[in-house]
């Protein structure tokens, strides 16, 4: 239930003809409750705001660093669903068909030393990855579950450690998501070879499928456009080469520096606070 203090305050910065909005997701910042209030008119696209507490005696610091931690809070936990919840439900098929086939080729067929190799590594990716996306499918559970928890056992409401892990679940996507490109860019010339493989070896032949055959070109085909997905979520000098707590702890640094750099453009909107 929102306050009557927020309500009062909303009512209060509402100009004629505009509708408010209070957000359900409110944070808690040293004894008190901060509470995004949204105003929206048919006259008009604006995206007017207010920053409400529940009590009047607040620092303007307070509500400073309150209104950070709800842009972090909520455009952090939008990326999360939006990006998280479209790779959870990723088709995987691709890659079950294709590992059950390199394995089988490993196992069974006799190869020179090179293309045995490519078969290998292609292997180790396809193996990696779907690791990696069962690393995600369960990082996604606990986010939702989280978000579910705080619901029900908070009303929604979040503390600053509770931002903090919004934001490792979010760097920890992004970290999933580099590895998962950039093993598929450091075997792309396996897979070429392997296509090559295909059409030119008798006992290869006798296990592929069509369906693995075609996941397999895919698998070799464009990478320019592999190589301009990874510079999406590239974003520092020998990133291949951190480990996942170094990478997860640089991604969130880079994140709150990113949003911190447009917080000055957002209170632009913000009626009550200068």
């Amino acid at each position: 239930m929102v306050p009557q203090k927020v309500i009062q305050d909303a009512k209060m910065h509402k100009k004629l003809f505009e509708k408010y909005t209070v957000h359900p997701f409110y944070v808690h910042l040293n004894g008190n409750d901060f509470y995004l209030v949204f105003y929206s008119s048919l006259f008009s696209k604006g995206n007017d705001f207010i920053i409400s507490a529940t009590n009047n005696r607040v620092t303007k610091g307070d509500y400073n660093k309150a209104l950070e931690l709800l842009v972090f809070l909520l455009n952090n936990g939008a990326s999360i669903v939006k990006n998280g919840n479209a790779r959870k439900n990723i088709n995987m098929l691709a890659f079950e068909k294709t590992k059950s086939f390199l394995s089988q080729v490993v196992e069974k067929v006799r190869l020179d030393e090179d293309i045995n190799n490519n078969y290998k590594n292609a292997l180790n990716t396809i193996t990696n990855n779907l690791i990696l996306q069962n690393e995600l499918i369960k990082l996604m559970d606990r986010y939702h579950l989280f978000i579910e928890q705080k619901r029900e056992n908070d009303e929604n409401r979040f503390f600053p450690e509770d931002v903090e892990y919004v934001q490792t679940i979010l760097a920890t996507l992004d970290y999933i998501q580099y590895q998962q490109l950039n093993n598929e860019l450091n075997t792309f010339d396996d897979f070429v070879q392997i296509n090559e493989d295909l059409n030119s070896n008798s006992q290869v032949k006798e296990l592929i499928t069509s369906d693995v055959k075609r996941y397999i070109t895919e698998f070799s085909k464009n990478k320019s456009a592999l190589e301009q997905e990874i510079k999406k979520v590239t974003y520092f000098e020998n990133q291949e080469n951190l480990t996942k707590e170094e990478h997860v702890q640089l991604v969130k640094e880079s994140y709150k520096d990113t949003q911190r750099g447009y917080l000055k453009d957002l209170k632009k909107d913000l009626r009550n606070l200068d």
